[in-house]
């Protein structure tokens, strides 16, 4: 699993088969406990840059509780170990694209 992208809120509905309003009050709600708004301005643009740990989804559908502490987040999220990450190896995890 390690190095797997984040994934967009679109994919956590189709994944999780529930709502957007559905998926946001999980999240409110720590149900899916790593997630991050990717967006410029996150006022105005949370669900459109929302983006889930995958293994957060998986434990969701699982019936488990997602326990992950963020030692074990940066080892899911990140591609290597190393000193030195690329701009792709980001855009990558957060699965991002260049604007």
């Amino acid at each position: 699993m390690r190095g797997r992208p984040l994934l967009p809120i679109r994919g956590v509905m189709s994944i999780l088969d529930r709502s957007e309003d559905a998926i946001l009050a999980m999240l409110d709600e720590g149900q899916l406990l790593w997630a991050w708004n990717l967006a410029l301005d996150p006022a105005r643009s949370r669900r459109k840059a929302l983006h889930v740990l995958p293994a957060c989804v998986d434990d969701v559908q699982s019936g488990r509780e997602c326990r992950l502490e963020k030692e074990e987040v940066l080892k899911l999220l990140l591609p290597h170990n190393g000193q030195f990450l690329l701009a792709t190896d980001l855009q990558h995890c957060l699965n991002v694209t260049e604007s």
